[in-house]
């Protein structure tokens, strides 16, 4: 069980910041913001890998939450690429973060076939049981 440090301010070069983002590829605020400041990620990229960081969308273009099974199939590809990578090592971060309609107990689950270069944030662990 890895779990991902709650403040994150630099990266070693296998590791990758794993961030919420929006289907805008808008990045204004919290872990979306440092991603762009910090990580490589480049503004307008809804999903996937840039630069150290990889955006995994969790509110739609008018910046409401999407719908979890929405979510899902983003986090799903989120774990194939990582299981395509075990070389890099993925910090996923609260992706809940400041989304109120969305708890760590309904995303934690969506990890479960999470690999072993996937560090989590403790409450996702909860959230699957573990």
């Amino acid at each position: 069980m890895n779990i991902t440090p709650t403040e994150i301010h630099s990266l070693e070069p296998d590791q990758v910041f794993v961030f919420a983002s929006n289907l805008a590829g808008e990045y204004k605020s919290g872990s979306a913001l440092k991603a762009i400041q910090a990580f490589g990620a480049k503004r307008g990229l809804v999903s996937g890998i840039s630069g150290q960081s990889y955006a995994i969308p969790m509110r739609d273009k008018w910046a409401y939450p999407m719908p979890l099974r929405n979510v899902r199939l983003y986090v799903n590809l989120f774990l194939d690429h990582a299981q395509d990578h075990p070389e890099q090592k993925f910090l996923v971060t609260n992706l809940a973060e400041g989304i109120r309609e969305y708890s760590t107990e309904d995303l934690g689950p969506m990890f479960s076939r999470v690999g072993a270069n996937v560090w989590m944030p403790e409450a996702f662990w909860r959230g699957m049981g573990r």
